[in-house]
């Protein structure tokens, strides 16, 4: 998105003065913004790219990430409203499998085609949804969405031990051994 002269102009179906976003959810709008205060935000600065190109976020904003030409990085709660009024290029659910659910009403599930609908209706075919988690139990959103990609191209799941999920150098030893998997 930094790399376009003007990415609003670029997507046909956004206005000049829309904010580009890419939220990421979380349990509680306290975890997200943890993560993208955290996380992200220490990722953005450890980033030469970002540096070389200007592009730091703004270090007087402590809400949101800006950076320039109007792109954001958003925190966002597990309420399905979370996503409401925002030009959503990528979304990041975190932990789905754990969003509230009662009987009838799956939050995951709703958050999922809220954002989907707004991605679609801005970014036609350029936008991206990642949902992270652990499953809660055998037909969850998480897991039906698992199913659903055996059938369905444009869903990519991969179902991974968390071990094999971290960086490679996150283990000093550097040996790994297979227990029964």
């Amino acid at each position: 998105l930094l790399r376009l002269k003007n990415p609003q102009k670029y997507f046909p179906n956004l206005s000049s003065g829309s904010k580009i976003a890419i939220m990421n959810m979380s349990l509680t709008g306290t975890q997200a913004k943890d993560v993208v205060f955290g996380q992200i935000s220490a990722r953005v600065e450890q980033c030469k790219w970002f540096r070389e190109h200007g592009f730091e976020p703004d270090p007087d904003v402590k809400s949101v990430l800006r950076f320039p030409k109007d792109i954001y990085v958003l925190p966002g709660s597990s309420k399905e409203t979370a996503p409401a009024g925002y030009d959503i290029i990528a979304g990041i659910m975190d932990e789905a499998a754990w969003y509230t659910e009662t009987e009838g009403h799956d939050v995951a599930e709703e958050i999922y085609y809220n954002l989907q609908r707004s991605s679609k209706s801005r970014f036609i075919d350029d936008w991206l949804l990642i949902m992270l988690s652990s499953p809660r139990y055998t037909d969850d959103f998480i897991e039906r969405k698992g199913k659903e990609s055996e059938t369905d191209p444009s869903i990519f799941f991969r179902r991974r031990p968390s071990w094999r999920s971290q960086m490679p150098n996150t283990y000093k030893s550097g040996k790994v051994f297979s227990y029964g998997v």
